[in-house]
């Protein structure tokens, strides 16, 4: 590949000549209607054809499908951990897409550039939008499979991100009947598995330990598992079983799940899925490793959870929004299994920053619980008390209501004082501004840290300042939230008062009733059933049912007014998201703080000196 580039940087490659040699054009196309059966049968073969692919292109010109072939290339470079020279070549190859409008590639040039290129440079959520785009087009070209498997992706990513339970439970259901018209066993199975996942996080199954919930039987679904070429699968299926037990505190099995998903991983070729892998094994291998026994097993054992933090470690410098959050939570981890207790204090509340700011809310509710747990066992009950909450607030607003039930059991010591068991974690009705506590000043609100007969020992002045710090950002983060909700919500007003995307919505559909009746010859009077607009219903699909319809110069007037709604949709629902975001978090700290305004004076703690 060097020799052939001569000298040209990768952005050159996009001027380059057409391909007119007929047999090179030949050969591309075969390397690309094998190359992606041969990911899943053989990965190593992959590799080849993805370089002999991209080598035609370089020396000869480019073809309609050579787009595919620098992608396929950049997973190689992906392997290789070359991820900003991949991202160049992914970049190119979306470009290309788009110059050369090849309906046999778009598909899978887009679907694979979410899933494989664009996490180890672009935040995750990013990927949402490719994966829409990739099922557009594949529903157009007529290829089914990689339609099939950007919905599949689609759905892991958002799961992976940590998106509201719900929300993902309804993106499933509006892909499963795609993939049983398509026959895509895979993609089905393993959006299936995602269900039951959810089922499972939500207190729907038969309990934590079981995605079965009487109409779905785990153990029928994972003796398909052995079946052939059915890896790929098996290896999503283990992911999402360890993650679980993780998440329950069951780490044996957790430990034993991720081993099987292990030697799976090949065939997820570095895509998003398989970045799980290191990071659940080291947070697993951590909550095992003083149980450990001493000697080989403990050496092993270290170095394991160092060879799988070098991997997020490597992956945090190339895309801090995906991984850093993560590393600093290995971080924490190891801090605290090795006994410096103030480097892990830190640490901790380093992950939750980052995950809190990257929008991973699961490991931001993760990242918190371990915290709690870590605080709880140096008997910081009331600094693990704070944390726990905010633990429990997450993973509620994460819609995990088997987990926030878990927290109410395991943790009675940790419910805040004057309330019942957590409740204050739980999720509340934004039916009013935040209410009192910003005006609290850290002199107030330091009886959280008020020690009683030494139950609250803090070592150290650096751990003192940790806990005084996070008060101060607390105060700060209710402050600043309170304010972004009342100017979201007047901007909020203020678009509705003017009535555009109502008004454009009306006037759309008005425009496609009239081409309607007059597609068929009847009078605009007529009675029949008219079309509705349910704001919960994407404009996708309604663009998707008139099209069926019109002509292409009624869609072409249509289509242009839908996609400015759209457009416009899109900026309310992401306006209401960051007030409902604003809110839950403005609550959560206020039911904090007044938690902690309810503790009894009592002398001021000092750091100790």
């Amino acid at each position: 590949m060097p020799r052939n580039l001569a000298g040209r940087q990768i952005t050159d490659l996009f001027d380059a000549p057409a391909l007119k040699s007929p047999e090179h054009k030949a050969a591309l196309t075969i390397l690309t209607n094998v190359s992606a059966a041969i990911l899943g049968a053989n990965p190593s073969l992959h590799a080849l054809v993805c370089v002999k692919h991209a080598n035609i292109s370089l020396e000869h010109g480019h073809s309609e499908v050579s787009a595919w072939g620098y992608l396929i290339y950049a997973i190689v470079l992906i392997e290789q951990g070359r991820y900003a020279e991949a991202y160049e070549f992914g970049r190119l190859a979306m470009d290309l897409d788009e110059k050369m409008g090849c309906a046999v590639v778009s598909s899978k040039v887009k679907s694979s550039f979410a899933v494989f290129i664009s996490p180890y440079r672009e935040p995750l959520r990013r990927s949402f939008a490719y994966l829409a785009q990739a099922h557009r087009a594949g529903r157009e070209a007529g290829d089914l499979q990689f339609a099939s498997y950007s919905l599949l992706h689609g759905i892991t990513n958002r799961l992976s991100h940590g998106v509201a339970l719900g929300a993902v439970s309804e993106e499933i259901e509006r892909s499963l009947p795609f993939l049983q018209r398509t026959s895509d066993v895979m993609s089905g199975l393993i959006v299936t598995s995602s269900k039951q996942m959810i089922a499972n996080l939500r207190g729907c199954t038969l309990g934590h330990h079981t995605l079965s919930d009487g109409v779905f039987d785990e153990d029928e679904f994972s003796a398909t598992l052995g079946a052939p070429n059915h890896e790929f699968m098996a290896a999503f299926y283990h992911i999402q079983r360890a993650q679980l037990a993780f998440l329950y505190g069951d780490h044996e099995r957790a430990l034993a799940l991720i081993a099987l998903a292990e030697p799976l991983r090949p065939y997820l070729a570095n895509m998003w899925m398989s970045t799980e892998v290191p990071f659940y094994a080291s947070l697993i291998l951590l909550a095992l490793y003083p149980s450990r026994a001493p000697g080989d097993e403990q050496a092993r054992c270290a170095s394991e959870i160092a060879r799988r933090a070098a991997d997020v470690a490597a992956w945090a410098e190339s895309c801090p929004e995906n991984f850093r959050h993560k590393h600093l939570l290995i971080s924490a981890e190891r801090a605290r299994a090795s006994g410096d207790d103030a480097a892990a204090t830190d640490l901790y509340e380093a992950a939750i920053k980052a995950a809190q700011e990257s929008g991973f809310l699961h490991h931001e509710a993760l990242s918190n619980e371990l915290a709690a747990r870590f605080h709880l066992a140096k008997g910081r009950t009331k600094i693990a008390r704070m944390y726990m909450a905010d633990a429990a607030h997450g993973y509620a607003r994460w819609g995990a209501e088997a987990k926030v039930a878990q927290l109410h059991g395991k943790y009675l010591e940790l419910a805040p004082r004057g309330a019942a068991a957590m409740e204050s974690a739980r999720p509340a009705r934004r039916t009013a501004s935040p209410g009192p506590g910003e005006d609290l000043a850290l002199a107030t609100i330091a009886k959280a840290s008020q020690a009683s007969s030494g139950e609250l020992s803090i070592e150290n002045s650096r751990l003192y300042g940790a806990l005084e710090e996070k008060v101060r950002e607390r105060t700060a983060e209710l402050e600043e939230a309170r304010a972004k909700l009342v100017r979201l919500e007047r901007e909020a007003a203020d678009k509705r008062r003017a009535g555009g995307f109502a008004r454009e919505i009306e006037e759309a559909l008005a425009g496609a009733m009239r081409a309607l009746a007059r597609a068929l010859g009847q009078d605009e009077s007529s009675s029949r059933p008219s079309l509705t607009f349910d704001s919960g219903v994407e404009i996708g699909k309604l663009h998707e049912e008139l099209s069926q319809r019109f002509p292409d110069e009624e869609m072409a007037r249509i289509g242009g007014r839908l996609q400015h709604i759209f457009e416009n949709q899109e900026e309310l629902d992401a306006a209401l998201r960051l007030v409902s975001k604003a809110t839950d978090r403005a609550l959560a700290v206020t039911r904090e703080i007044m938690s902690l305004c309810s503790i009894e004076g009592g002398p001021p703690l000092r750091p100790a000196g």
